[in-house]
Formats: structure tokens, sequence, C-alpha cells
């Protein structure tokens, strides 16, 4: 599917339409069958408790970056609703495969303009920076902060623009 995709970024109508949209359709299945299958979309007390959620992430995790690639704002938006489960188990790990998602096909298929996207990016980032901060004291990490949130404050999302300006701050 990701093959189909790329070929058709590199050049648009090198593709066929209907197989196209069953790559499509073939990365936002992966994603949401990956996502119920990790417990996600359960509450914590609802959680199952035979998953081993470290063994699956680092089978997965192949998989997730592949699902970045050309996401569609759905399926990026599962994506890190999953994500965000997977934080404390390779805080950055997981904040690395976010900022891939977010630059990949989040930015190519305008997840950035879904005011629930911001939300849960916003929601993403306060946990990083209140529970595991020390993984911004990599440059490469801190610059790729700024640059996600900058994503969503170039198309106006006031949450995103008020954390920015608390980073100083809260990264202390």
């Amino acid at each position: 599917a990701n093959e189909a995709m790329s070929a058709h970024v590199a050049e648009p109508g090198s593709v066929a339409i209907p197989e196209l949209e069953g790559a499509v359709e073939l990365i936002d299945g992966a994603c949401r069958e990956i996502y119920f299958a990790s417990g996600a979309s359960r509450s914590e007390s609802g959680r199952d408790s035979n998953i081993d959620l470290s063994a699956f992430y680092d089978e997965v995790r192949p998989i997730l970056f592949d699902i970045a690639m050309h996401g569609t704002p759905s399926t990026i938006h599962y994506l890190l609703q999953l994500l965000e489960q997977l934080v404390p188990i390779d805080p950055g790990g997981v904040f690395d495969i976010l900022v891939f998602a977010l630059r990949n096909g989040g930015a190519k298929n305008g997840y950035q303009y879904e005011s629930l996207a911001s939300d849960l990016l916003v929601r993403i980032v306060g946990r990083y920076l209140a529970d595991y901060k020390e993984i911004f004291e990599n440059d490469g990490r801190r610059a790729n902060l700024v640059e996600c949130l900058d994503m969503f404050i170039r198309v106006g999302w006031p949450a995103a623009r008020r954390l920015l300006y608390r980073l100083p701050d809260l990264l202390q």
C-alpha cells in the first residue's frame, strides 16, 4: 500500500484510482485493527490485562511508521490515540513516531486542520511535559516538538499557541 501511495505522490496519476483507494483503505484498516487490538479504545480500567503492551509495541513499531507515512487524517488520529497509550513503554521512541506521523501522512493530508487533532496533540504533549520532559533534553526532539506545535499554530489553534508560549517554563 505504501509503495502505491509513494508512486502516486512521486508521479500523480501513475497509480490507478481503484488501486489508490485500496491502498488508503488498507492503511486505514491496518491502523484501526492495531488500535483496537491494543486495547487503546478502552479506558485504563477496562484494558485487557492479558495484553503485554511492551511486546505488542515491539512487534508493531515498524508497521506504525508505515501507517504514519501516508495515513489519512482519520488514520493519523487513531495512530496518535494508540501512541498516547504507548508513551510509558518507550517515551522517546513513541514521540519519534508521533513526529514522523505529523510530518508525513499528517501534513500531506491536512491532519493539522482538524480541531480534534489539535486537542489530542496538546493533551499528549502536556503529558510528555508533565511526566517525560527529560526526552526533550535532546536538541533534536525539542526542535521537533516546536515544529509539531507550529504546524497547528499556523492554522490558528489557540491551545497549541498557548502551549508553545509556556514551553520554556515547562521544560525547566
